[in-house]
């Protein structure tokens, strides 16, 4: 595991820099992060859905996290379609052609 560049516990409003790239992503994992707020003392249940701690949702909102701070893939060209040789093709097959 690679060190996260914010405090889990406190993640930023705005991306840090390498998040970039997916700032939708993180800002909506933000909201959710702080809507889905730790249980109070005496309790086990998160503070918003009432669901045992850790809730689905401060789990998905630190997945997403994490994930809005991954480099952006960079999009590849597809590969080239393979087209018969000029007069190959079968008149009585135009689906191959």
């Amino acid at each position: 595991m690679y060190p996260l560049p914010f405090d889990p516990d406190r993640p930023p409003e705005q991306p840090p820099p390498p998040a970039a790239g997916h700032p939708e992503l993180w800002r909506v994992a933000v909201r959710l992060h702080r809507h889905h707020t730790p249980p109070a003392t005496g309790t086990d249940r998160c503070g918003a859905c009432h669901a045992p701690w850790p809730c689905f949702g401060r789990r998905l909102a630190a997945r997403a996290l994490v994930l809005a701070c991954r480099p952006t893939p960079r999009r590849t060209a597809p590969p080239p379609v393979d087209s018969p040789p000029a007069g190959t093709c079968d008149p009585g097959q135009p689906a191959t052609c």
